[in-house]
């Protein structure tokens, strides 16, 4: 009796390891494209902000040059949007504005904008010299 009590018991330790195995499987969840394990909360904000800019964003303008798309981004538009600019192999959520000027107090500089943030930018040759920047309106953040 003993031993099958003792049989009984490992069972029960596999059977807990096991799913703590599958939790675990749960917790990751695999990039097919990328082939690296990311956890769940990056997904969930991957996930978010591709669902923002495909609900928001409107292409207005596609195929340009660097200096043609900068020109748009620095006109002035509807209050309610912000025109930006963006590559079409970025992410969708990843676009270009121009920030500062009279109401920033300070100097108007490039930023990159995604769903973790805003941080100053300088474009490298290859983007500067790329034909295909995409020029589209985001929903300015001050209305929504």
């Amino acid at each position: 009796k003993e031993k099958e009590k003792e049989k009984e018991k490992e069972k029960e330790k596999e059977k807990e390891k096991e799913k703590e195995k599958e939790k675990e499987k749960e917790d990751v969840w695999y990039d097919e494209e990328t082939k690296i394990d990311v956890d769940e909360e990056e997904k969930e904000k991957e996930d978010k902000g591709a669902r923002m800019m495909e609900k928001v964003r409107m292409v207005l303008g596609a195929h340009m040059r660097f200096g043609d798309a900068l020109n748009e981004i620095t006109k002035p538009v509807d209050q309610h949007y912000v025109i930006r600019m963006r590559l079409p192999k970025w992410k969708p959520d990843v676009t270009v504005g121009v920030e500062g000027g009279m109401e920033g107090g300070y100097t108007e500089h490039l930023c990159v904008h995604s769903r973790f943030g805003m941080v100053p930018w300088n474009p490298t040759q290859i983007e500067l010299l790329a034909k295909d920047w995409e020029i589209v309106a985001v929903p300015n953040p001050i209305y929504s």
